[in-house]
């Protein structure tokens, strides 16, 4: 009987090196220079996301309409559209979906497409490249089949407002006489301003109306709109 030598196994363990820490590195998403797995370019730093301060939850200064000019008519921080597009905005108290005042767009004679966007005080400064912002907005309108409707934009521009440097394409909502919401969400390209504006979607006739409320801008620390 032949006798066999026993076999021995030996396992080797392959020792791995943890993970580098880049908490802190500086990075430039324009240049190429981007973060390790689990962190994100935040700032022109590599962060965990769970580390980040991304800011208030609204950026937006009077966001619900709340105040108002000395007369009670109109939103501070807001106004109506340039006379290209027309169209007029007045405070109101009819619908609101919070607090007690809303803001409503109408165009007195018709033939116009109204719409409400931010003074140059209550426009955002200052974006960088990469940062992802989340905008929403609550509407309603008068029509009770859907024939109204909007959409909610966020423009960067340089200083002197002139041609803006990006902006987003908008989802284009169909808005009855129940509160609907729109959400956007914008990666910037970095600009000295940053507006949000909400439009209707095309010309109204006299005495259809579109009420705005609750309008929120907010940064994220990650690549996703969480609200």
């Amino acid at each position: 009987m032949v006798r066999r030598a026993p076999v021995v196994l030996v396992v080797l363990w392959a020792c791995f090196p943890p993970s580098l820490d880049e908490s802190g590195r500086r990075c430039d998403e324009a240049q190429g220079r981007g973060c390790g797995s689990g962190y994100v370019c935040f700032d022109g730093l590599c962060s965990r996301p769970e580390d980040i301060d991304a800011g208030p939850d609204n950026w937006l200064t009077n966001g619900g309409f709340e105040k108002v000019n000395d007369a009670g008519s109109m939103p501070l921080l807001w106004r109506n559209l340039p006379v290209g597009q027309g169209g007029e905005i007045a405070s109101d108290t009819t619908f609101v979906r919070e607090g007690v005042r809303s803001v409503r767009l109408f165009s007195r004679d018709g033939g116009e497409q109204p719409g409400v966007m931010q003074t140059t005080a209550g426009e955002i400064r200052d974006t960088r490249f990469g940062q992802v912002w989340c905008a929403r907005a609550w509407v309603r309108s008068t029509s009770t089949d859907g024939g109204l409707g909007a959409q909610l934009f966020l423009r960067e521009r340089p200083d002197d407002g002139g041609v803006a440097v990006a902006e987003n394409t908008p989802n284009r909502v169909r808005v009855s006489t129940e509160w609907t919401l729109l959400e956007e969400r914008y990666v910037a390209e970095g600009a000295e301003r940053l507006d949000v504006r909400v439009v209707n979607l095309g010309r109204v006739k006299k005495g259809e109306l579109l009420w705005v409320d609750d309008v929120r801008l907010k940064r994220s620390a990650s690549s996703s709109c969480t609200w």
